[in-house]
Parts: C-alpha cells; structure tokens; sequence
C-alpha cells in the first residue's frame, strides 16, 4: 500500500470512529482517474474487522471532507450491475415522486 492511499484510509477510519490497530490492510487503486479526478481505491481489511467501517459508513454522509466518499462490499462484476441498476431506479422514482422519500434496504426499493 503507498503511502498516499494509506493515509486516505486511515483518515476515512478516524472519521468513522473506527480502529485499524492490529488489522492488516491493503489498498489500491483501480479503474481511470475520472474527470472530477476520482479513482476507485479498493481497501482490503482482515475478516473480523471488515463489517465495522461498512456498518458507521452512514456517517461519512454528514462529513464535511468525505461527503462523496462511499464504502461498499466488494460485488461480483454481476452485482455490480444489479446494484447500478436498482440505483438509477431509485433515481427515476425521486424525480417522478420528489415529494415521496425512497431508499434501497435489503436489496430492495422502500418507501420511507
């Protein structure tokens, strides 16, 4: 792991509350840097620690510094596409229904 995508990480684990001690980690970065210069960093986490930043992941939402960033499990290239597509769905109700409030839980689109 360089050192750039290690201190991302460990920045991201301070922000959530979560500790890294004694947990091996590694990090990468995949795919094209895009054009608001974002890169898809893949962050590899021994399996008894893996669920604690997925779980105080909601909380990245009210960050100031880490807004846009979003942690998810690692999907096969098959639930990716399921996963995209479930969201552009939610997409299209928000704009037909602005005044309703969805959102994806279990896999599946909820009124809430």
């Amino acid at each position: 792991m360089q050192k750039d995508e290690e201190a991302v990480v460990k920045e991201i684990a301070e922000e959530l509350d979560v500790s890294l001690d004694g947990v091996r980690v590694s990090a990468e970065r995949r795919g094209r840097v895009k054009e608001d210069n974002t890169q898809l960093l893949v962050v590899k986490l021994t399996d008894e620690k893996r669920s604690e930043p997925l779980r105080a992941a909601r909380r990245l939402r009210v960050s100031t510094k880490f807004k846009n960033v979003f942690l998810e499990p690692d999907l096969t290239p098959a639930e990716q596409h399921e996963q995209f597509l479930l969201r552009k769905e939610l997409r299209e109700l928000r704009n037909k229904h602005p005044d309703k409030n969805f959102r994806i839980k279990g896999g599946i689109i909820v009124e809430v």
